[in-house]
């Protein structure tokens, strides 16, 4: 087990040295795969827990892709208090990139960057939520 900020970690000593990465629901899943991904060594696995993974599947796939790794499986379950639950389970497949993971600041503002820029381009406000 290692304590710390993951950005931090994954551009020191901890890059691709773990077989299975983990997180909670902490951020859009875009911003998860960027801190954790590169935590995973080759051949191993970032598993992210989320409450609607379906949700925020879709719009990490191109950011999974680009940090190495390759959506594998989702696994939906019920916690005892009647909530849902999915795990995000992928596959590191390639070496991420070294300008990964970039600091939470510089993730957020690509993010909104890019639902501007699709708002614009659809005429429809696109919304997203980054924790």
């Amino acid at each position: 087990v290692v304590h710390g900020r993951a950005e931090e970690a994954a551009r020191k000593q901890w890059r691709e040295q773990f077989d299975v990465v983990t997180a909670r629901a902490v951020a859009d899943m875009r911003v998860l795969s960027e801190y954790c991904i590169p935590l995973a060594k080759l051949g191993g696995y970032f598993i992210a827990m989320k409450g609607d993974g379906e949700k925020e599947l879709a719009p990490a796939l191109k950011a999974i892709d680009k940090l190495g790794g390759r959506f594998e499986t989702m696994k939906t379950f019920t916690l005892p208090d009647e909530s849902k639950r999915c795990l995000i389970i992928t596959a590191k497949v390639k070496e991420t990139p070294k300008p990964y993971p970039r600091n939470g600041g510089k993730i957020a503002k690509a993010i909104r960057t890019v639902v501007k820029a699709a708002s614009a381009s659809t005429g429809k406000k696109v919304t997203v939520d980054i924790r």
